[in-house]
């Protein structure tokens, strides 16, 4: 995972955990598991959680007939970014090329 923090007076403030994942299997459920513990917290709530992945295993890149793992973490992440051309884009699914924008914005 990476974070993403700035600095207010000398105090990191952490501002989006990237989780990047090759593939999933069983383990879907891990990242937005860490997404809900974030938002119990009045100290951590404001923290975004986004995933990047290439999505080898397909379980996100399609919506026609949504994966569990799909309808899952487009619900509790604030954003999925996939490193492939081939997919159906969301509001939150969105292309690696749009990552750097939607941090830009974050960090503004």
């Amino acid at each position: 995972d990476i974070i993403i923090y700035k600095m207010d007076f000398n105090i990191p403030k952490i501002l989006a955990i990237l989780s990047v994942k090759n593939s999933f299997r069983e383990r879907y459920t891990e990242t937005p598991y860490w997404k809900l513990k974030l938002k119990e917290s009045k100290l951590t709530e404001h923290i975004k959680v986004f995933m990047i992945t290439p999505d080898n295993d397909d379980e996100i890149s399609f919506n026609d007939n949504p994966k569990k793992s799909r309808i899952v973490m487009e619900y509790e992440l604030d954003g999925i970014y996939l490193a492939k051309e081939n997919f159906h884009s969301s509001k939150k699914v969105k292309s690696i090329e749009s990552l750097m924008f939607d941090l830009k914005d974050l960090l503004d």
